[in-house]
């Protein structure tokens, strides 16, 4: 049931049933966890919750853009020698079915657990 493989980048991905498990991580501050362990919605402070998206276009949860990503060359800055580049793409995400996103709360963290 659980189980290990190597993505295309040679990473270790853990897998529940073939379904990969990702560690979503930390902020941009390289501190902040975003999803802690610290929940506490039946009591306990130590709870975190889990996470699961269905990715696939127009039928469960996928990325959208407004317009085509476009970049405009600003030329280079007189006071030093930099380049600039304006970059703008307008993204969101869209989900058209209700089961696309889940959550479950209320699982403990288990620091002996490997």
């Amino acid at each position: 049931v659980l189980n290990q493989a190597q993505d295309m980048f040679g990473r270790i991905i853990n897998m529940y049933q073939g379904v990969p498990l990702i560690d979503i991580g930390i902020k941009a501050d390289q501190s902040t966890e975003i999803i802690t362990n610290g929940e506490s919605l039946s009591g306990g402070a130590d709870e975190t919750s889990i996470y699961a998206v269905k990715y696939g276009p127009e039928e469960y949860f996928w990325g959208i853009q407004q317009a085509p990503l476009e970049v405009r060359d600003l030329g280079e800055i007189d006071t030093k020698p930099v380049l600039r580049d304006r970059v703008e793409w307008v993204v969101g995400l869209a989900h058209s079915n209700p089961r696309a996103l889940a959550r479950a709360y209320g699982f403990v963290a288990d620091s002996g657990a490997s």
